[in-house]
């Protein structure tokens, strides 16, 4: 694509600037730049009236919906059949995990505690640990990659060039053309222009003629002269008298030609480049995204949202373009989840493609241990293969644990 070709993906610009006086106090500058605002206003509503005549042009067949430049129109994707899950794939033998006895963890206590304490570790080797519970959190997350498709018009001034037009067959249906990203699970956007979608047509915004109204004076030839701000005459002091003069940079009209259209009330059409028509094109933008859900089922009293980092034991997983509920896991709110999740994703994602999905089940070890200090009762989790420590209250020699 030249790099001169204005794409739709961003807002287009026919030429829009801020001109006008220096911003003086008095009342006539003041009404001088609410004229400007006003002219700017309408300038705009020009452009986006002219923007919207793009609408009204020949559509192509499978592109009812085309955005304005600046404006993406989204294009629903077909609705895709539902894979059949295999119920004897749902589940795999659970290995048996190594579990944290008292000395072990005892050793973690000791090793999260801080090497200068006023009493030392002491008080951690001898502090009877009164019960250790081995249990088991399941950590199910779902992952789909999803794709969205978006159109919009897009223009550069004609200047003789060739270009893919619909003389050279019919446009593809915007499902139909074959995009894939680089890599699955990995957030890409992709820009391409439509095959075959490109025309000549008038440009849109000077209808035309190659000329619009200047940017800087709206059309009026003259600005506000800013050495008087628009007064005709200046305060200037002669001698110790300050008093009024004619200003000279306008000869006390209080107005000048304007420097950018030298006085002709309209320049050169910045989107034709003043070629007067334009290559009219359907641009397309791709957009992939993952999107992640999980669910964790714990049942001690260590916040479950510890266990989403930490190493486990994949019990299960699966990926295919698009993947099933698990339905005979021995826990049923692991299932149910699973059901929700999976449900829900389809739900999310209309108008969208899922073009891929994953799940996958971890065990993570969760160890509670509860022990007695100075009378009182606590406890604290090791969870995780790494040993992570979890304690809420630390048991201290006089100073904290963590």
């Amino acid at each position: 694509m030249p790099s001169k070709s204005k794409v739709g993906f961003v807002n287009s610009d026919s030429g829009s600037g801020r001109g006008g006086n220096n911003g003086g106090i008095d009342r006539n500058n003041s009404r001088n730049s609410e004229d400007d605002s006003e002219d700017e206003r309408l300038l705009a509503e020009q452009r986006a009236s002219a923007d919207k005549q793009l609408q009204e042009m020949d559509g192509l067949d499978g592109y009812e919906k085309i955005g304005v430049p600046g404006a993406l129109a989204q294009l629903p994707a077909p609705k895709a059949k539902r894979q059949e899950f295999d119920a004897k794939a749902g589940a795999k033998t659970f290995e048996k995990l190594p579990k944290v006895t008292e000395e072990i963890a005892r050793q973690t206590l000791i090793e999260h505690s801080p090497k200068k304490c006023c009493n030392g570790q002491g008080h951690l080797r001898t502090m009877p640990i009164t019960k250790v519970e081995n249990t088991l959190a399941w950590h199910y997350s779902l992952e789909s990659f999803v794709e969205s498709r978006f159109t919009c018009w897009s223009y550069e001034p004609y200047t003789g060039q060739q270009f893919d037009g619909r003389e050279n067959g019919r446009a593809p249906g915007p499902w139909d053309i074959e995009l894939h990203p680089k890599e699955m699970f990995a957030d890409e956007d992709r820009e391409i222009t439509v095959p075959h979608s490109a025309s000549v047509k008038p440009c849109h915004h000077c209808s035309q003629s190659g000329r619009v109204p200047c940017r800087k004076c709206r059309g009026k030839k003259t600005v506000s002269c800013s050495g008087c701000s628009g007064q005709g005459k200046k305060m200037q002091t002669q001698g110790a008298v300050p008093r009024k003069v004619v200003c000279g940079d306008c000869d006390g009209h209080g107005k000048k030609h304007c420097p950018v259209c030298q006085g002709n009330g309209d320049e050169q059409c910045s989107t034709c480049k003043g070629q007067k028509r334009l290559v009219i094109t359907v641009k397309m933008k791709c957009e992939w995204r993952r999107k992640d859900v999980d669910f964790i089922e714990e049942k001690t009293d260590m916040p479950d949202e510890l266990v989403r980092n930490v190493t486990g034991k994949v019990i299960f997983e699966e990926e295919a373009e698009s993947v099933s509920p698990i339905t005979n896991f021995p826990y049923r709110a692991v299932n149910e989840a699973s059901r929700k999740l999976i449900s829900a994703h389809d739900k999310n994602f209309s108008g969208q493609r899922v073009i891929r999905q994953r799940h996958q089940l971890r065990g993570v070890p969760v160890t509670e241990c509860h022990y007695e200090h100075d009378s009182r009762l606590g406890a604290f989790f090791v969870y995780g293969f790494e040993n992570m420590l979890y304690i809420e209250n630390p048991p201290s020699g006089g100073c904290s644990l963590l």
